[in-house]
């Protein structure tokens, strides 16, 4: 059960954490809960009846599913968002990156079409490969083997650069973190499963302008930046809201990662379910339940805030990506966007982390199915 502990005269909130289920359904129902080791398979089908009392076949509830993996890197200089999503009809990849030192931003999209398994199940070891003419990319880890890597090819056109280049996570490295859980979405008989990573990455991204100085090159090496991966499986709703904050950095000599959601999924007690996680150096500290706002619309100013005092940050845009899909029946659209969190993070045994403009990723997608 979600609750709370007493440390150094505060009172801070914790989860109950358990060992991983050899199978996330079992007998037809979800095993919920906030796991400490990894499972084999991040695979929710199965669920039965999983819409209210209606008996529908397997191949319609299991079409169901959506899957939503994000793979978030901070160079140093480059801030990147690679985000994959997949329904049982259409899959798409968007792969943006964002210069911290100029405020550039350089988008690259493609469609996938059809492809069941295009974000695979597999959590020990598998890929996912994309080989479009223009678009050519690679994700894909091995636990066995200690690495997560991520290659692209992307070509650009006037406005946007070509890029080349490629980086590998060390999953062996002292501050590797990295969590599972199983929760309701939002309803106990339907449920939404989440494996979160954080790693430290080295590699080098090339850029060649076709615009104003044709063929000009601009390689970006590093050794130290961050990565943060972020898989998602749901049975979603008809129209599902979701909203992210995502930080990716160091400060202080210390690796920082987290990832603070808000959703119309979130579960009927979210004390006990979430997917708020915050990584220090590769220990993990389970934050609660947070509130995110923009008073003064999206591209504004965000504040992100919990109840329990362990969370208080505040997000200021710097670059903002939008994009809209429309396939058949489905309907997503989307905001990313770039900037920085200024505030301030607790950590499970009650020591501060101080943030001034850090940088970090906000999200806000609509899905209409």
């Amino acid at each position: 059960m979600g609750g709370f502990q007493h440390e150094r005269g505060r009172i801070l909130y914790t989860r109950n954490v358990t060992r991983a289920p050899e199978g996330l359904i079992k007998n037809g129902s979800p095993v919920f809960g906030t796991f400490a080791d990894v499972p084999e398979n991040l695979d929710i089908r199965g669920v039965r009846r999983p819409f209210a009392s209606v008996p529908l076949p397997p191949i319609i509830t299991n079409g169901a599913i959506r899957s939503n993996l994000t793979c978030m890197f901070n160079t140093g200089r480059l801030v990147c968002s690679v985000d994959l999503f997949s329904a049982f009809f259409f899959s798409f990849a968007e792969i943006v990156f964002w210069d911290q030192g100029t405020h550039k931003k350089s988008a690259y999209r493609t469609v996938v079409g059809p492809k069941s398994r295009f974000i695979p199940r597999n959590l020990h070891k598998g890929a996912v490969v994309n080989f479009n003419r223009r678009r050519k990319f690679r994700l894909s880890w091995d636990r066995k083997r200690g690495y997560f890597s991520f290659v692209c090819k992307l070509r650009g056109d006037a406005l946007r650069p070509d890029v080349q280049g490629a980086f590998s996570a060390n999953l062996r490295a002292p501050s590797f973190g990295e969590v599972c859980c199983v929760l309701p979405a939002p309803v106990m008989r339907r449920c939404r499963a989440v494996y979160k990573a954080s790693a430290p990455i080295k590699g080098t991204f090339g850029f060649t302008s076709n615009r104003r100085n044709p063929g000009q090159k601009d390689a970006v090496s590093f050794s130290g930046g961050i990565v943060l991966y972020d898989l998602h499986r749901a049975y979603y709703k008809f129209r599902t809201r979701n909203e992210y904050a995502y930080g990716i950095g160091q400060t202080g000599g210390r690796e920082i990662a987290f990832s603070l959601v808000a959703t119309s999924l979130e579960s009927v007690n979210p004390e006990e379910y979430n997917e708020n996680f915050l990584f220090v150096d590769g220990k993990t500290t389970f934050l609660p339940p947070i509130r995110i706002t923009y008073p003064f619309g999206i591209t504004d100013k965000w504040v992100i805030q919990d109840t329990e005092s362990m969370v208080d940050l505040s997000f200021t845009p710097q670059a903002v990506h939008t994009r809209n899909h429309s396939l058949f029946v489905l309907s997503a659209r989307y905001y990313l966007i770039f900037g920085t969190f200024t505030g301030a993070l607790l950590t499970q045994d009650g020591s501060e982390i101080a943030l001034k403009d850090f940088p970090g990723i906000v999200k806000k997608h609509f899905l209409r199915l």
